[in-house]
């Protein structure tokens, strides 16, 4: 049992991982090409859904290379077999869930599947980079 969570909570990483890299490139080849042939109105709307991506990326994935290091031992332990006692990644889970799973829909606030806004996850972006 402690095989399987091990595997799937580092497949889950890595396919976030993977997802919002493709999803940057692809907002990014986007702004270029609305730069490249002069469209104005797709340049910002790329721009937009790049700042949209990366909000959401570090919403979602910000946390999760520092969880990872901090269960490396048990993560490890549990892939080598050489784990008895049953470990509970839960908190990890659901932080990676929510990036892989979490769609747009009416449901109660605080439901792990629920998209946030994408203006909070542009407001994020301005703890992290510096603006003039």
């Amino acid at each position: 049992m402690n095989f399987i969570l091990a595997l799937e909570l580092v497949e889950k990483a890595h396919l976030a991982a993977v997802s919002a890299l493709f999803r940057a490139k692809r907002w990014a080849d986007a702004l270029c090409l609305m730069h490249d042939n002069p469209n104005f109105i797709g340049w910002a709307a790329s721009l937009r859904g790049l700042l949209e991506t990366a909000g959401d990326t570090l919403d979602g994935l910000r946390d999760i290379p520092l969880s990872l290091a901090i269960h490396h031992r048990a993560i490890t332990s549990c892939l080598g077999g050489n784990e008895n006692r049953p470990y509970n990644f839960a908190e990890l889970e659901s932080k990676l869930d929510h990036f892989v799973h979490a769609r747009w829909m009416r449901t109660r606030k605080g439901d792990i599947l629920k998209a946030k806004e994408n203006a909070a996850y542009v407001a994020l972006l301005e703890n992290v980079l510096p603006l003039p």
